[in-house]
C-alpha cells in the first residue's frame, strides 16, 4: 500500500473541514431548509431519472 501524499491529504483536509464545521456554522432552522431543499432535489433528480426528461 501506498501512503497518501501531501496533496491528497491537503485536498482531503480541504473537504472534511467545512463538512465538519456546517452543524455550527448554521443556525437549526436554517440547516432544516438546506436539508428539505437538498431532498427535494434527489426527488427531482430521481424523478427525472426515471421518467426520461
Amino acid at each position: 500500500m501506498r501512503r497518501p501524499s501531501s496533496t491528497e491529504a491537503l485536498a482531503a483536509l480541504l473537504l472534511l473541514l467545512p463538512l465538519l464545521a456546517v452543524p455550527w456554522a448554521f443556525k437549526p432552522y436554517t440547516a432544516n431548509v438546506l436539508a428539505v431543499y437538498m431532498i427535494y432535489g434527489i426527488l427531482a433528480l430521481s424523478l427525472s431519472l426515471i421518467w426520461g426528461y
